[in-house]
């Protein structure tokens, strides 16, 4: 009798170890496929993080960067050229006579000319140029590690870029204006920067339909190649 009841608790005792030692192979092999779950949510957390940023820091129709943003990249370039000497340029482009497009077409036709506009214009710059919406049809796009006379040649490629934009039911062409600086012009915060190369805009309108002019203040560096548009 005492050997049936040992018996007895030892195969109870082996179902327990092989129910358990189950029950830890099925842990071991569910670890895995936790860590991967695990991973996946925090690669779509972050993604989505990401998203949210970008959505603080661009502008819904054109998804050019806005000017809170463009500000903070502006005071960062100052900061360096003031320490390195690293020298940044401005462009101020505006939509010549944007507001006849907007009668005769209505905006919706507007405000996609100036999606193409934007896509246009990040097509034909560098990578580590940032296109800044001001305000309605005007635009800035930051230059870093660029002297004025490279940024008249980005400024000419613009507008020959924009000149060729198709946007029916728009016919007529379509012309921008350019004010050209660089902070090599003067002893400027960036305020009076950008106010600067906006007067100059404003000067390119007066001599008529797709001017560029520039600051005659600024340094000359003719030597400085202008990189191809995406490098």
């Amino acid at each position: 009798m005492l050997l049936l009841l040992l018996v007895h608790d030892y195969l109870r005792l082996q179902a327990s170890i092989q129910s358990y030692l189950l029950h830890v192979i099925v842990f071991i092999g569910v670890i895995p496929i936790l860590l991967a779950i695990l991973h996946t949510a925090s690669k779509e957390h972050k993604e989505t993080q990401r998203l949210i940023y970008l959505q603080t820091i661009t502008d819904d129709l054109t998804g050019c960067y806005t000017m809170r943003y463009g500000y903070q990249q502006l005071n960062l370039l100052h900061e360096r050229y003031e320490k390195t000497g690293d020298v940044y340029s401005l462009l101020f482009i505006d939509i010549d006579d944007f507001k006849d497009v907007n009668d005769l077409h209505g905006h919706w036709v507007g405000n996609h000319y100036l999606a193409k506009l934007c896509a246009c214009i990040r097509q034909a710059s560098r990578a580590s140029d940032q296109i800044i919406r001001f305000g309605g049809d005007e635009f800035i796009l930051i230059l870093p590690n660029t002297y004025k006379d490279q940024a008249i040649t980005m400024a000419e490629r613009l507008k020959e870029a924009i000149s060729h934009i198709e946007c029916p039911p728009i016919k007529e062409e379509v012309t921008v204006s350019i004010g050209v600086i660089d902070v090599t012009c003067g002893d400027l915060h960036v305020d009076a920067l950008i106010h600067r190369v906006d007067t100059l805009m404003y000067q390119a309108k007066q001599k008529g339909r797709g001017h560029i002019v520039s600051c005659p203040l600024c340094a000359s560096n003719k030597s400085q190649d202008l990189a191809a548009p995406g490098a």
